[in-house]
């Protein structure tokens, strides 16, 4: 077995109890009359997670296939990829028996980028290569083409259809590359760091409780660090289901170490290397532009952002209070928000932008239904490429009411997004998190990069 194969069993080998399904995304290329895996990642699962539908995106030249296997063990799943015998939506996705592949694996802990991706856990990758295809550029180029005329997907190349459907990087298509990916199943849900006690919460399987440690860097007020290993003797253990316990532990820290305000932790078996690990600043206010808004939530103007209401009160709000809405929220996320009132854009409202984003959002913000503005908005888009042409901008049109699908569908054509009631709401409960103008990028569908 290759050296590389090995180390991916061996660190898959004490997790492995808890996964028995598979999520295998696959982009085929239709080459010679006959359709080709070329880039297939599959994620390993645990049972608790919610079975997800077959997904294909039909075109000219090429289609992505998305379903769920089952396996035994990790062998049984190398052995099958060996074989080329994974069948997802009627298409062999693996090697051929007689081929080799190149193989690379890697652990990439909490918080690492990976191309445009950052993940909540440690995971461990395995990746496999055949190199039988280069591809001419007129293939290539024939396939960008077709991507951006897609509808049904907001991607403008093959990296960026790579990067952030498949959290693959690169922009070349390498027949055959296989990634598995297998994340951490021991997953820190909780912690808290006040003055000297630190409180952590954390879920792995049951078996492997006793055999957990952790190692703590405390990062001092006066800019130093401390490396300190607390011993996690008598925790609370709550049952989960599927085999998993969930554990919280609370440990005071030391008096030599001096105040703290930060607390780094990693979990691990012991005698393996750290698995995952989280981290908490002690401020009080992780959005201050939201926190600030938020305190002013006794006024009448407060009622719209209680989670609780904010479904109904959105319903009944008039225009200008829903317009404020709408630029408290964008703003709440860090873009900067400028009125247009007056500006000859056809009855717009605002313009949402970041310096370090091209993409600008142009805003019509309307409490009745949309149908009425995507007229004023096709026009906005004309004058738009028109005055600049080398502007990128999407249009949306923000609704107080709710919106069906179809309607959304036919305001896409006209390449205007919809966002109603339901949307903005959903917005509203990430807005404790720091600012972050990528949430909103990624909330209206736009590639930011």
């Amino acid at each position: 077995m290759d050296s590389e194969v090995e180390e991916f069993v061996s660190r898959v080998g004490y997790l492995e109890p808890s996964y028995h399904t598979a999520r295998v995304r696959s982009l085929l290329l239709k080459l010679d009359g006959k359709e080709v895996p070329c880039v297939t990642k599959i994620d390993l699962l645990t049972d608790d997670l919610v079975t997800e539908g077959e997904e294909i995106w039909p075109s000219k030249s090429m289609r992505i296939v998305e379903g769920r296997i089952a396996f035994e063990g990790i062998h049984e799943l190398l052995d099958d990829i060996h074989s080329h015998s994974v069948d997802i939506g009627g298409v062999k996705i693996g090697y051929q028996p007689e081929e080799e592949p190149t193989w690379r694996y890697g652990v990439y802990y909490r918080g690492e980028k990976i191309g445009d991706e950052k993940y909540d856990t440690t995971m461990l990758k395995l990746r496999g290569t055949v190199d039988r295809r280069d591809f001419a550029q007129e293939e290539i180029n024939e396939l960008q083409n077709e991507i951006r005329l897609n509808p049904f997907r907001p991607f403008s190349s093959i990296r960026k259809l790579l990067t952030k459907f498949f959290g693959l990087s690169g922009d070349q298509i390498s027949y055959n590359l296989i990634d598995i990916i297998t994340p951490s199943n021991v997953k820190i849900s909780s912690l808290t760091h006040v003055d000297r006690e630190v409180r952590v919460r954390f879920e792995c399987p049951r078996e492997m409780v006793e055999d957990m440690q952790v190692k703590a860097i405390l990062m001092r007020r006066d800019g130093g660090y401390h490396l300190y290993r607390p011993r996690l003797r008598n925790p609370s253990i709550k049952r989960l289901s599927h085999g998993f316990a969930e554990v919280t532990k609370i440990f005071q820290i030391p008096k030599r170490i001096g105040q703290t305000r930060s607390a780094d932790l990693t979990l691990s078996l012991k005698g393996e290397v750290g698995l995952d690990t989280h981290y908490t600043h002690n401020l009080p206010l992780a959005n201050r532009i939201w926190s600030v808004l938020n305190s002013f939530s006794e006024s009448e103007f407060g009622k719209y952002f209680d989670l609780d209401l904010a479904l109904d009160e959105l319903k009944s709000a008039n225009g200008k209070i829903f317009e404020s809405i709408v630029s408290v929220l964008l703003t709440s996320c860090g873009l900067q928000v400028a009125d247009l009132a007056g500006f000859p854009l056809s009855g717009m409202d605002l313009l949402a932008f970041h310096p370090r984003l091209q993409t600008s959002i142009i805003c019509e913000c309307t409490a009745a239904h949309p149908r009425k503005k995507l007229g004023r908005m096709k026009t906005v888009i004309s004058d738009i490429e028109k005055k600049a042409p080398w502007l990128e901008f999407r249009a949306v049109v923000f609704t107080s009411q709710l919106v069906s699908e179809a309607d959304r569908t036919d305001a896409e054509s006209d390449r205007v997004t919809i966002r109603d009631a339901s949307d903005i709401v959903s917005l509203m409960k990430t807005l404790k998190a720091p600012p972050d103008p990528d949430r909103v990028y990624d909330w209206l569908g736009i590639d930011y990069e």
